[in-house]
């Protein structure tokens, strides 16, 4: 699967939980999502820099960089919040692929998010770390790596 074609199977298969995602296919749309959230976060960047400089130099808060402040992070949140389902049923494709049932992910990430949200750091973040690099080792292993039947 090329580029720009993974990007487009990403957002067709929004809620697709089922069937497979090879690695180039997820690593694809990583990459797109990367991108896409570079250039909105050093927007957002950029705009805090100019708010604090206008600031600063004006003594008034309101600017246009406080609108674009606005624009750049609500742009983010909203990709944020409608790729999450996305990226969670690519990943669970992704998984399956390798052999592993979809739950594997799901459990790995559940338990990644119980971590974060509950723990108060020391050992917890050493177990949190472990736990994505178990999701990060999953997204690179090869088709079928622990299926009963290696595909031919």
């Amino acid at each position: 699967m090329e580029f720009v074609e993974a990007y487009r199977s990403f957002w067709k298969n929004y809620f697709n939980f089922k069937g497979r995602a090879t690695r180039s296919e997820f690593w694809f749309v990583v990459v797109w999502n990367m991108i896409i959230g570079i250039v909105l976060g050093l927007g957002l960047s950029l705009s805090f820099v100019g708010t604090a400089f206008s600031l600063v130099a004006l003594g008034n808060g309101f600017s246009a960089n406080v609108i674009f402040t606005i624009l750049f992070g609500g742009l983010l949140v909203i990709y944020g919040l409608a790729s999450f389902i996305p990226c969670l049923s690519l990943a669970v494709r992704r998984c399956r692929d390798t052999g592993l049932s979809g739950w594997w992910y799901i459990g790995l990430y559940i338990t990644n998010l119980l971590i974060v949200a509950l723990s108060g750091g020391g050992i917890w973040l050493v177990i949190s770390f472990l736990v994505n690099l178990a999701i990060f080792i999953i997204s690179v292993l090869p088709t079928d790596q622990f299926s009963k039947t290696p595909k031919a």
